[in-house]
């Protein structure tokens, strides 16, 4: 029988802080790990360099936070920095992880992310979502929470100080896959919604993450963290009593949704975590093939989500300022 606590040791890695060095950026060329034999395509279509004509501005130091604001499946909160002045802000709609069953836009990690960006000149919504339950799956809800926290971000654009043109999404764990998955949606339903979006340590092909983990539980080789996230999973796509079904599972992989109305993608991983890396730089492989602007990121070490956050951010803001 799984329950929905999660495990010590995963709660150890999700809380542990420690910082990645020796980032590998991909920008329009063909790099090989060497030893670890990974080749990842990587296609921008504009230089970094050339970013300051896009670029948000905000001399603020302090940020202001509104809680709580009902944007109809749940609650977000707005953080802003500096006064309403000057061209309006691009915003970004923020999303937390927490395997698609647990946390909150309040959460440790996710708040100083909020607040970097925010004082980096963007209009930041930090959304709360419907959560899975064993019962209750969280696709497709949670990717529909996204599209209408978008949806509300553009239909109040004046009220917040917003560029409706310019709202990017971000996230790390389950929250990149969700923000992975809901862009490509949004933009194939109606182009150039969502100009970037950015994840970190994000879940891209569900169906084959099942199938491993399955493996490996059945097998008696699976950690208690390997059981927690197969566990989360299922929830995730409504089989923690019946069967998996792949269909399912594709359609809710971003993997299986690219489309040639992809927004830009800013992806990060690291070498060791939990996640198999494979994650990414297949999903790298499938938005360059498809035309897509790719940049990724691979960091040493085994940190996980929004925990390498601090190496990542000057990287992320950047490319924010390119693409939005």
């Amino acid at each position: 029988m799984r329950t929905t606590r999660e495990p010590r040791e995963h709660a150890a890695l999700r809380d542990a802080v420690h910082r990645p060095i020796g980032i590998t950026p991909f920008r329009g060329k063909l790099v090989s790990f060497g030893i670890l034999g990974l080749l990842v395509l990587a296609l921008t279509s504009l230089d970094v360099a050339n970013s300051a004509t896009s670029a948000p501005s905000s001399a603020a130091t302090t940020v202001k936070v509104t809680s709580n604001i009902n944007y109809g499946p749940s609650n977000l909160d707005l953080y802003f920095a500096g006064a309403k002045t000057g061209p309006l802000r691009p915003a970004i709609v923020m999303v937390h992880g927490g395997g698609w069953t647990h946390g909150d836009k309040h959460d440790g990690r996710t708040v100083p992310v909020c607040n970097d960006m925010a004082l980096a000149g963007y209009a930041v919504f930090s959304i709360n979502y419907p959560l899975a339950t064993a019962t209750s799956p969280g696709y497709p809800k949670e990717i529909q929470a996204i599209r209408s926290a978008v949806n509300f971000v553009k239909k109040n654009s004046a009220k917040y100080y917003v560029d409706p043109a310019r709202i990017g999404l971000l996230g790390g764990s389950s929250g990149a896959n969700l923000v992975y998955e809901a862009g490509l949606l949004i933009n194939k339903a109606t182009p150039g919604t969502v100009p970037a979006a950015a994840g970190l340590s994000g879940l891209t092909r569900l169906w084959q993450a099942y199938l491993d983990a399955k493996a490996q539980l059945d097998a008696g080789t699976g950690s208690p963290n390997l059981e927690y996230s197969y566990t989360n999973l299922t929830w995730y796509l409504g089989c923690a009593t019946t069967p998996c079904s792949q269909a399912t599972a594709d359609a809710a992989s971003p993997y299986n949704n690219v489309n040639p109305n992809c927004p830009a993608f800013h992806l990060n991983a690291s070498q060791d975590e939990v996640m198999p890396l494979s994650q990414t730089t297949d999903f790298a492989g499938a938005l360059t093939a498809a035309g897509c602007t790719v940049e990724v990121q691979i960091l040493p070490g085994s940190e996980h989500g929004l925990g390498y956050w601090p190496t990542v951010k000057n990287d992320v803001i950047a490319f924010f300022q390119t693409h939005l």
